[in-house]
């Protein structure tokens, strides 16, 4: 996909000329940090939060 290497690219040359305790540092970090992981890992790691934030609110009494 082009214009996922044109991001990566992007952030490749961006990262090191933004402050990293700035809070666009700290963003694009995590993103070069989580680039790796794969669509699977992170749908698994999504579905588990979501599946704990349900399970906690489902339950009388937990709401905001």
């Amino acid at each position: 996909m082009p214009i996922i290497e044109e991001i990566r690219s992007w952030l490749e040359d961006t990262l090191p000329q933004i402050p990293s305790s700035s809070a666009t540092g700290k963003a694009l970090s995590y993103l070069h940090n989580e680039w790796g992981h794969s669509v699977g890992d992170t749908g698994a790691w999504l579905q588990r939060v979501l599946r704990g934030h349900l399970n906690y609110y489902a339950v009388p009494g937990n709401q905001p």
